[in-house]
């Protein structure tokens, strides 16, 4: 017994792991809104490059973007590999959310 300390207060766990959730949500809609936004505005700046390297009556290559197809790739793979990350963090979140809530024990059949 110990007077005059007082013992911290220490949050349940159900608020920590909702709070987590809620963090992780977060941060997966950010990261899709950047790697969209990145894919999107690079078309547009390579649309704009390829329209403008024919638009007087030839073709400039020195107008278009340096490393095109690699870029391209990139972005493209950034694109496909989100898309699997969420299908895969929405399963994950499927498959542990019985784990994580509690349950009446005494209503569950054996």
């Amino acid at each position: 017994m110990s007077i005059g300390v007082s013992r911290p207060e220490t949050v349940s766990r159900p608020l920590v792991v909702s709070r987590l959730r809620v963090a992780v949500a977060v941060v997966g809609v950010l990261l899709n809104l950047a790697v969209v936004a990145f894919y999107v505005l690079y078309r547009i700046a390579d649309e704009w490059a390829v329209d403008r390297s024919e638009a007087f009556g030839g073709f400039d290559q020195s107008y278009l973007l340096p490393h095109d197809a690699l870029t391209w790739l990139v972005g493209t793979a950034a694109v496909v590999l989100l898309l699997v990350t969420d299908v895969l963090g929405g399963l994950l979140l499927l498959a542990t959310r019985d784990l994580l809530t509690p349950r009446d024990r005494s209503s569950s059949p054996r």
